[in-house]
């Protein structure tokens, strides 16, 4: 998880799982604050493994391990690891 200062408030990259694929995939989403203490999920994923690259299959591995992201701005373009 990452939060940065977004504009007028704030931004947070997280990694989000679901229930439905029993927390198997992992995902990048972001939520937003103007006070760092309430926050609001956005119900759309940033980003999410690409099955040409991660293993998705569970019988293979236990996790398609895609998190902890870290963004940084280059001349005004945005960029983000992801391990």
């Amino acid at each position: 998880m990452t939060v940065f200062k977004w504009q007028d408030g704030f931004r947070m990259l997280y990694t989000a799982i679901t229930k439905r694929e029993n927390s198997f995939v992992q995902r990048v989403s972001i939520a937003s604050s103007n006070d760092l203490l309430t926050w609001k999920k956005h119900p759309e994923v940033v980003v999410e493994p690409d099955p040409r690259w991660y293993i998705r299959d569970p019988k293979v591995r236990k996790k398609a391990a895609f998190r902890d992201p870290f963004p940084w701005v280059v001349n005004g373009r945005d960029h983000a690891t992801i391990t």
